[in-house]
């Protein structure tokens, strides 16, 4: 391996047992911090967002999980013992669920306990395979550590989502998709509505649309703009704004604000809809919401495993450069990694 060439004292013959605690405390505390600014960059992200594969509004959150990630794994190579990366480990779960503590309840609880068990597995397993194996197969067990640590994640999003749902009504700040994310989509699937509600400028109100429609109808009968009575062009947008409340009161079961932009009268009937769910509708919905999160983190996995591995590697063999650790042969021939 490229480390054992960086320094003869790095390959000494016989393992002496070396550890340093305040290395070790370091890397626990820069842990601890990852983990809660990954945590608190998880609770401000509208998770239905993911969906649209549009990761802009979430680099800060993927980078984030990438530091936390990184400092993990390194975590689990350089802490040998066992009772010190329990402690980090722990700690770091805690940090992680600090922004999420005004929505505790027995479920959230218990995803807790999931979480932290499986990121204590992942650290426990990778050391296991590190102990077994003569030479040090980074990529291999980086792998492995990084897919128990994003299932972990994977089930605490669906879990929280899936409570923080049951907890509070919708709001315009939501944890599920933001305003202008329904916007987007709305745009993008106007054409499939187009048949249902026409061919329907969402930047303007149901007034002003209204009132446009009326200007056409007139300018198409060749009347003059000033021989038109106010009143009879007001209440022709009275009944245009009906006609239009008609449509969007049957497929949305509520009605809209004429005086505001159609996409935003659209996004609070959705979620006005929502939030008047009966029970059972709730605990559906709420279910295929938490499926299609977890799901969509495992789906994106991969692809986040290989990018962190690739950045913990190069974190490794600088740190292995600095003299931060070493490897050592114990028994003449099995490869370890220490904190001298």
């Amino acid at each position: 391996m490229l480390t054992q060439n960086y320094s003869k004292e790095n390959s000494v013959s016989l393992y002496q047992g070396r550890f340093s605690y305040w290395k070790a405390s370091l890397l626990a505390f820069l842990l601890t911090m990852a983990s809660f600014w990954t945590g608190y960059s998880f609770s401000k992200v509208p998770v239905l967002e993911l969906f649209s594969f549009n990761f802009k509004p979430f680099w800060s959150t993927f980078l984030a999980l990438a530091v936390f990630l990184t400092i993990f794994l390194l975590t689990v190579f350089f802490v040998e013992r066992k009772e010190l990366l329990a402690i980090a480990v722990v700690l770091a779960a805690g940090a992680f669920f600090i922004p999420f503590f005004p929505f505790l309840n027995q479920k959230t609880i218990w995803g807790i306990v999931v979480t932290v068990g499986l990121f204590l597995i992942a650290a426990f397993e990778g050391r296991r395979h590190l102990d077994d194996f003569l030479r040090i197969k980074f990529f291999n067990i980086g792998n492995f550590v990084l897919s128990k640590v994003i299932l972990a994640l994977a089930l605490v999003a669906a879990i929280f989502s899936f409570n923080l749902f049951s907890l509070q009504s919708l709001n315009q700040r939501n944890f599920i998709f933001s305003e202008d994310f329904f916007e987007k989509t709305l745009n993008w699937s106007g054409k499939i509505l187009e048949p249902l509600i026409g061919n329907l400028d969402f930047s303007l109100s149901l007034r002003e649309l209204s009132l446009k429609l009326v200007d056409q109808q007139i300018k198409s009968q060749n009347l003059p703009a000033n021989l038109v009575n106010p009143a009879v062009k007001k209440e022709l947008v009275e009944k245009s704004i009906a006609n239009f409340q008609k449509q969007f009161q049957s497929l949305l079961g509520v009605s809209l604000n004429p005086e505001i932009k159609l996409s935003s009268a659209i996004y609070q009937a959705f979620l006005l809809k929502i939030n008047n769910l009966d029970e059972k509708s709730k605990t559906i919905f709420s279910m295929v919401l938490a499926l299609l999160i977890f799901l969509t983190v495992q789906f994106l996995s991969p692809f986040i495993r290989w990018l962190v591995l690739i950045l913990a590697f190069v974190v490794y063999q600088f740190l292995m450069i600095v003299g931060f650790g070493a490897i050592v042969f114990e028994n003449q021939s099995k490869e370890k990694i220490i904190l001298p």
